[in-house]
C-alpha cells in the first residue's frame, strides 16, 4: 500500500476494518511525505477496509483490499 500525504508524518498506523495491525506484520517504509506499507505473507482474513492513520488521526477513506 503506498500513501502520499499533505506534509511529513509523526507516526503512522496501518488499520484493517477499523482495528490495528499488528507492528509485526506490517513493514512501513516512510521517505519525506511517502509511505509504503508492507504485508508479507497475506491472508485470506485479512482482506477488507484498509486506512492509514497518520498522527493519530484517521481523515482518509478506506481502500478495499481483495486477497485471493
Amino acid at each position: 500500500l503506498d500513501a502520499e500525504l499533505d506534509m511529513a508524518p509523526q507516526s503512522v498506523q496501518l488499520l484493517l476494518n477499523g482495528e490495528p495491525v499488528d507492528e509485526d506484520r506490517i513493514k512501513p517504509d516512510i521517505k519525506d511525505k511517502k509511505i509504503k506499507f508492507t504485508l508479507d505473507n497475506i491472508k485470506l482474513d485479512e482482506a477488507g477496509d484498509y486506512t492509514v492513520k497518520i498522527n493519530d488521526e484517521v481523515d482518509s477513506k478506506p481502500v478495499s483490499i481483495t486477497v485471493n
